[in-house]
C-alpha cells in the first residue's frame, strides 16, 4: 500500500486477495450525490458550557459531553447535557488522568 508516496505495510502478514470480494467503490454500480459544502449539526448553538475543562483540562471528556448535547438535540429534539460531575467522573476513569 502506498501512503504519502511511500510503500507501507499494514499488519504483520501479507494481505489476502479474495477474488470473490465485490468492491462496490471500484465497480461504480451506483452514484452518490455530492456532499454538502457545509453542515451545521450544532444548529447554531454557541454556549456549550465548560464541563470543567477550564479547571481540569478534560477537553476530550468535555468533547464527549458536547457530542451528547448535539446528538440528543438532533435525535430527540431536546438537548441532554451531562452534569459537570458526570463529565469529571468519566474523565477520572480514563487511564493517566488525575481528575
Amino acid at each position: 500500500m502506498r501512503f504519502n508516496g511511500q510503500e507501507v505495510r499494514l499488519g504483520l502478514n501479507e494481505g489476502v486477495q479474495n477474488p470473490k470480494r465485490y468492491d462496490l467503490l471500484l465497480k461504480n454500480i451506483f452514484e452518490l450525490p455530492p456532499p454538502p459544502t457545509h453542515v451545521d449539526w450544532t444548529q447554531g448553538k454557541r454556549n456549550w458550557g465548560m464541563m470543567k475543562n477550564d479547571q481540569l483540562g478534560d477537553c476530550t471528556a468535555a468533547g464527549v459531553g458536547h457530542a451528547f448535547q448535539v446528538w440528543t438535540s438532533i435525535a430527540h429534539g431536546a438537548e441532554w447535557t451531562p452534569t459537570d460531575q458526570q463529565v469529571v467522573d468519566f474523565y477520572s476513569t480514563r487511564p493517566g488522568t488525575t481528575g
